[in-house]
């Protein structure tokens, strides 16, 4: 299933299937992820009418196959080794399904149950009318506690009592896209998939406040008798609603601890000092300032520019995208393997890291 064709938006009060050009961002963010050669990176620039939503689809389609081919890494016995090596206190996770429950590790103990194995994880805080809570679970659910890495660790704070909370937040938008593995992954730890160099306000607005929709399981998109489509208030639960951030995960507007797959750059920054080089593989330029300051910045990442035609700065970045394909080392020609929207054009060169 093309899991692209069956995203809707709000507008007003109906839900609206999200255009074929929006499916042409989420399409090149799939194959910017799948383009990678070790001694070179990818240039892919395009000139479109507006760049409304263009980063943060593309971005959203480059997260979600990053994550598609997710599987556990470790066999039970590598995963079992890597819980006795934990420091008593490591901050953890027990996964059950579409549920979370924080906790700290504990230990393995071997024979301390029937002369069975079992990991203890703390999931509960001392109270002043109780103590701790501590679950033991058998060797053969070991796999369901994951290490937390990263800010979602530093942030740990148990509970005063035992409590579950969704995997992911938008539990059935986000499983529209992403496999359980693929959960798993973005609820444990942090890693930049992607930079994105724009207006922050504008790509807040994209990325958190505009709402999104996929048809529930066992639902179909209609019309009601009058031929309109339907009303939010008469399929609001037909559709499951979330952000495009709950795929993203951009860090600057994730909760305190949330683990990341994205960052942002003000494309106005001038200062170049705090920009990590070489954390993300793959950058988006969202418009044409932010490249023409801080196009060097990532000398090894593979770079997707989006200028918008009204930009004043775009025949500027334009001569620097052509100055670099006069200099490539071949054309990559991956303007061909999406189509386009309407009224843009696009050019694509690869370059010596």
């Amino acid at each position: 299933m093309n899991v692209y064709r069956d995203i809707y938006y709000a507008e007003d009060d109906k839900w609206t299937r999200l255009p074929d050009w929006c499916h042409s961002y989420l399409h090149l963010g799939n194959v910017v992820a799948c383009a990678s050669l070790a001694d070179r990176r990818m240039v892919f620039a395009l000139a479109v009418p507006t760049r409304a939503y263009a980063s943060a689809l593309v971005a959203a389609g480059l997260v979600i196959s990053r994550l598609s081919e997710e599987r556990p890494a470790e066999s039970e016995e590598d995963h079992m080794r890597v819980l006795r090596g934990l420091e008593r206190g490591t901050p953890v996770i027990i996964h059950e399904g579409t549920t979370k429950t924080k906790g700290a590790f504990i230990a393995v103990e071997d024979n301390y149950y029937d002369g069975k194995t079992y990991v203890g994880v703390q999931v509960q805080g001392p109270s002043a009318k109780a103590g701790a809570l501590t679950r033991w679970l058998p060797a053969r659910s070991a796999r369901r506690v994951a290490v937390l890495e990263g800010s979602a660790a530093q942030a740990l704070r148990l509970p005063r009592g035992s409590r579950s909370e969704a995997l992911v937040r938008n539990q059935a938008f986000v499983s529209h896209f992403l496999s359980p593995d693929a959960q798993r992954a973005i609820a444990t730890k942090s890693q930049s998939e992607c930079m994105i160099v724009g207006q922050v306000n504008l790509l807040k607005r994209e990325l958190v406040e505009t709402v999104f929709g996929v048809l529930r399981d066992g639902y179909r998109a209609g019309k009601d008798w009058s031929g309109q489509p339907y009303s939010l208030a008469k399929v609001l639960t037909r559709f499951a609603k979330g952000r495009l951030q709950d795929i993203v995960r951009a860090h600057r507007f994730c909760r305190e601890g949330e683990p990341f797959r994205s960052r942002i750059v003000p494309g106005a920054k001038t200062d170049p000092s705090g920009v990590e080089d070489g954390e993300a593989s793959v950058v988006v330029f969202d418009g044409a300032a932010g490249f023409l300051r801080l196009r060097h910045c990532w000398p090894k990442a593979h770079l997707v520019v989006l200028l918008e035609r009204t930009d004043p700065h775009f025949v500027d970045a334009v001569n620097h995208i052509n100055q670099g394909f006069v200099n490539r080392v071949e054309e990559a020609e991956l303007q061909y393997a999406v189509t386009l929207p309407t009224g843009a054009h696009a050019t694509s060169y690869w370059e010596l890291r």
